[in-house]
């Protein structure tokens, strides 16, 4: 009798009549458990199980994982590793995944696939459903790369089974999803055009479920510069949207900033900026009315606060995109711990910290910068491109900002990372490489900083029109080899950083201060006549461009000075040094020690 009513339980449960099932089960289980006087019976165990399904498909978690753990544990005693076992913790994964408690259900689910894949074909359903579960597990992690195999073998399960299109298009969007993080766009794209397809035939064309794989693709492609395919791709979304939910939707709001984000690729600021402004006031306005929304739905009004700033920071207005980054971060933060929202709320600081330094705010701009830092390495660690992105904008700053311990140690490190790396960006190596050398001869390390200007120039002679990028390294080497008094090395650098300057700009700061270098070791080498001419051009030069109350018109007044005075000239040396004087009083005052060296002279 207690078999009869199982049998029935598991009919009604095939039929969807998921209470009328657990009503069944229930009686069987209470017939069992009379006739077997005790728990320990694999049948009991089976009918618990069965009872913890029909639980789950009613959302009764907690009732359901009770079930469960009750059958798993007289499996466990007298079966060991068996089948059934598999399909218990697979039950039990299921449950501690909608619960969100991610580690427990991933080592259920681990644990599982092993029993399973002793036990089961391998394009069997059954594995195929844990190897869903479990990849989706690691996608939650971030943990991409050992989702996709798992994907892959899940799809392979799903494809020789009947009515499982549903789940093989949700596989696809897995496989989608693991492959843009995995940066395998074109992967990525055939996967989503796949799914969509499913969708369409099972769900119609137009579906939610078909608009938001049409999102996807649409990203993908203006990722791809495939920009008229992304807005072929949006134009459908915003069809389908509108049939479904009207003009005001959140959804809808979610599509301007993609089409924003295109408009900003084709360098449409001002169309793209209102995209962003538009779906910033819809995102408000239906968030604030709807107070069942909530949650960290509130973060797609940072989203697009943040998106707001970085249009005003792109042209140069960054005291405006402060107020849209503070407000987002402070969003972001009050949203909660979700491994996403950590992450937008680390690239929103970082957004911040590089307009702070803009603003010329460095005081601000670090701890902005070293909250990113933190928030990237609690989700990827320290050994991470995501990681190294960032220690290399902190080192910088750090650089600029004086502390060069900490720079060394963060460059360093960030170096070590970017030589390991497939597709790291040559420039942001080279310029890593340049700072650390400046970092070296800042603490006299001379013979450090050479190796590594010389490891920045071999990087920057490979990239395409980067006279400026050669000049810079070459124009530091100089300084290497003038310190180490190699003065005829030393000038073969200067002009040649000097040539490649100019093949580009006429004249700006930078090349009135390779010139004026030029000019010392010519004075130090006793040429006089063509360092007063270095000299004097580098003056005309600093004054066109930095105006003539400036430390580098003081000090090029004074190098004039030590040239005439070399030359037996005390009447110009003396003019000369009284200008130099006159203009770093006018910037310093009269109370400094450049002021000192100035009467010196």
């Amino acid at each position: 009798v207690a078999e009869t009513f199982h049998h029935i339980g598991n009919c009604e449960a095939r039929e969807g009549q998921f209470e009328d099932s657990l009503k069944s089960y229930k009686e069987a289980l209470r017939i069992k458990k009379s006739v077997f006087h005790r728990k320990g019976y694999l049948s009991i165990a089976k009918t618990e199980h069965c009872m913890g399904l029909s639980m789950l498909q009613l959302g009764n978690l907690d009732d359901a994982l009770e079930s469960f753990e009750a059958s798993i544990k007289v499996r466990r005693a007298l079966l060991r590793d068996h089948l059934d076992v598999a399909f218990s913790l697979h039950s039990i994964g299921r449950i501690f995944f909608h619960q969100s408690n991610i580690d427990d259900a991933t080592a259920c689910l681990e644990e599982a696939m092993k029993l399973k894949l002793r036990f089961l074909p391998e394009k069997h359903m059954s594995l195929a459903e844990t190897q869903h579960l479990l990849a989706s597990l690691y996608i939650k992690k971030q943990n991409f790369s050992p989702a996709v195999p798992l994907l892959k073998s899940a799809l392979l399960g799903y494809k020789g089974t009947r009515d499982c299109d549903i789940m093989k298009s949700d596989v696809l969007d897995l496989l989608g999803d693991a492959y843009a993080k995995l940066g395998e766009d074109g992967h990525s794209l055939l996967s989503y055009e796949h799914s969509l397809k499913i969708k369409k035939v099972v769900l119609g064309k137009d579906g939610v479920a078909c608009a938001n794989v049409l999102l996807e693709i649409g990203k993908l492609k203006s990722a791809k510069n495939d920009i008229d395919g992304a807005l072929f791709a949006f134009k459908e979304v915003k069809r389908i949207q509108k049939i479904l939910f009207g003009k005001n939707h959140l959804k809808n709001a979610d599509l301007l900033i993609q089409v924003g984000l295109i408009q900003d690729r084709l360098g449409n600021h001002d169309m793209a900026a209102k995209c962003f402004a538009e779906a910033l006031r819809m995102r408000r306005k239906l968030i604030d009315q709807n107070s069942e929304i909530g949650g960290n739905q509130s973060s797609l009004i940072a989203e697009a606060l943040v998106h707001t700033g970085r249009m005003h920071q792109s042209k140069g207005d960054h005291p405006k995109s402060l107020t849209f980054f503070k407000e987002g971060i402070d969003i972001y933060r009050k949203s909660g711990g979700d491994e996403d929202v950590s992450q937008e709320c680390a690239n929103a600081c970082r957004l911040l910290g590089l307009s702070q330094i803009a603003c010329g705010d460095n005081e601000n701009a670090l701890p902005s910068l070293a909250r990113c830092l933190e928030l990237r390495e609690r989700t990827y660690g320290t050994e991470s491109e995501q990681w190294a992105d960032i220690a290399y904008d902190l080192g910088i700053a750090k650089c600029q900002a004086g502390i060069y311990d900490d720079a060394l140690m963060l460059l360093d490190k960030c170096v070590l990372l970017l030589k390991g790396f497939e597709t790291s960006d040559p420039r942001r190596l080279s310029n890593a490489l340049l700072h650390l050398g400046k970092i070296y001869l800042k603490k006299r390390s001379v013979d450090n900083a050479m190796v590594h200007f010389d490891e920045a120039l071999v990087i920057r002679k490979r990239l395409k029109k980067n006279e400026i990028g050669v000049s810079e390294v070459l124009f530091q080497i100089g300084g290497v080899r003038e310190l180490k008094k190699q003065y005829l090395e030393s000038l073969v650098c200067y002009e040649e950083s000097l040539k490649l300057r100019l093949s580009v700009h006429e004249e700006d700061e930078d090349t009135a201060d390779i010139i004026s270098r030029i000019g010392e070791v010519r004075r130090i080498r006793g040429q006089y006549d063509l360092a007063l001419e270095n000299f004097t051009l580098a003056l005309d030069m600093y004054k066109n461009t930095v105006g003539e109350t400036h430390l580098s018109v003081a000090s090029t007044y004074h190098s004039l000075g030590y040239v005439c005075d070399a030359k037996n000239d005390a009447q110009k040396a003396m003019q000369n040094h009284k200008e130099g004087l006159s203009v770093r009083k006018l910037i310093l005052g009269g109370d400094h020690v450049k002021i000192a060296a100035s009467l010196d002279d």
